[in-house]
């Protein structure tokens, strides 16, 4: 008899719980934070093609040097300065039956003060650069900012859940669970253009920047008690 009071008990109280569990207001908060980005990272390469192996990697090499002798001139901390990948390719041409080969290093730059931009992506074309893969504008309070915005996403959450007990009339009561919905609290790209031109009309480097804002997004999940 005993067995089955602490069965009945022990269920009773499984239903108890799981009714607990699912009682509440289940809502998701997203939170928002805008900024004009203060910093540039640049990804960039220098490529040659020819017939004989060594020249073509010489070539590259020496290029490569002349761009990081500039960078360094520029007070560009060796920090911020990466190698991303050095390619060396052989191609056959049937028609011709001879080899070309290319050789190709890319390398990415961050530019703490984006004032600097125009200046250092002149002088890296001017150095040997010819070709710009990508340009990504950051922050360099990005930290600062994602707390920001997870608060700013927690708060969004309580206000929708005020509004959904408020209308039943009724409140809610503490937080119970919170869920972070982010995969992770990047950066997204609004209204930004890059351009950049080699030569423009009258033979000079030219290049068109519009960086626009940053905006970091944060989004959470919360699980609030309600009021009776």
């Amino acid at each position: 008899m005993k067995k089955v009071v602490l069965i009945v008990f022990f269920f009773t109280g499984l239903l108890m719980n799981a009714q607990e569990m699912i009682t509440g207001v289940n809502v998701s908060g997203e939170g928002t934070v805008s900024v004009v980005p203060d910093r540039v990272l640049v990804y960039f390469a220098v490529e040659n093609q020819g017939d004989f192996v060594l020249k073509v990697k010489k070539q590259t090499e020496d290029a490569v040097n002349q761009v990081l002798d500039f960078l360094k001139k520029e007070g560009v901390p060796a920090k911020n300065i990466q190698t991303e990948y050095i390619n060396l390719d052989k191609q056959y041409d049937y028609q011709n039956k001879t080899y070309h080969y290319s050789s190709r290093q890319a390398i990415s730059v961050k530019i703490d003060d984006i004032a600097d931009y125009e200046k250092i992506l002149t002088g890296l074309m001017e150095s040997g650069v010819n070709r710009i893969d990508r340009v990504t504008f950051q922050s360099s309070q990005m930290e600062t900012l994602k707390s920001q915005a997870r608060k700013k996403a927690v708060l969004n959450a309580k206000k929708k859940a005020e509004e959904y007990a408020a209308a039943l009339g009724q409140s809610i009561g503490k937080a119970r669970a919170i869920s972070d919905l982010s995969n992770t609290v990047q950066p997204i790209y609004g209204a930004m253009a890059f351009k950049t031109e080699m030569e423009d009309s009258s033979g000079g480097n030219k290049s068109i920047i519009a960086p626009g804002e940053i905006e970091i997004t944060a989004q959470v999940n919360v699980l609030f008690s309600l009021n009776y």
